[in-house]
């Protein structure tokens, strides 16, 4: 692996294992799956994202969640078609209001 995408790995199981400390999750780290997926403790859903410039993790119980996904993107205006496929009414009428409401 490349150190750059090394770093950029590592920095998203670090996340990953301080998102399972906040829900209270003892690990040890996160394994890969066979399509390189993270392999998450058993009663937990997660996601890890990662850019060259920042990385995030976001996990629940299954309880709460069936799943859950995030990605990092850069912070570019969306066509308005596309929002309409992939944010929820709410969530539309939020973006429409502003970034301070």
């Amino acid at each position: 692996m490349a150190p750059r995408r090394l770093l950029e790995f590592t920095a998203g199981r670090t996340c990953a294992h301080e998102a399972l400390a906040l829900l209270g999750v003892p690990s040890s780290g996160v394994p890969i799956g066979p399509q390189r997926e993270p392999r998450w403790p058993l009663g937990v859903v997660g996601s890890i994202s990662h850019s060259k410039d920042l990385a995030v993790a976001a996990v629940a119980p299954v309880t709460l969640l069936h799943a859950i996904g995030i990605d990092v993107e850069p912070a570019l205006p969306l066509d308005a078609d596309l929002l309409g496929r992939i944010c929820s009414p709410a969530e539309l009428a939020r973006l429409q209001s502003g970034p301070d409401s």
